[in-house]
């Protein structure tokens, strides 16, 4: 149950993180929102990390904003 002060992930690029959310049913997945500015690209990312850190995939978003994230069983 406790928390240690590490890098789970390092991202590049982008304005950062603006969301994420935690996918428990399907085995701890974590979906990152990623926005990006407008001058240098014109879709947003969500990315799908796995539960040791690793990429499993990219979703490009329409808009550059990701400002939030929910999931749905469907």
């Amino acid at each position: 149950g406790g928390w240690h002060a590490t890098v789970f992930h390092q991202f590049s690029g982008r304005r950062g993180i603006s969301s994420v959310v935690c996918d428990h049913s399907r085995g701890g997945l974590l979906y990152v929102g990623r926005p990006e500015y407008p001058d240098l690209s014109d879709k947003g990312v969500i990315t799908v990390l796995t539960p040791d850190g690793g990429v499993l995939k990219e979703l490009e978003v329409p808009g550059v904003e990701v400002s939030s994230l929910a999931l749905s069983l469907d």
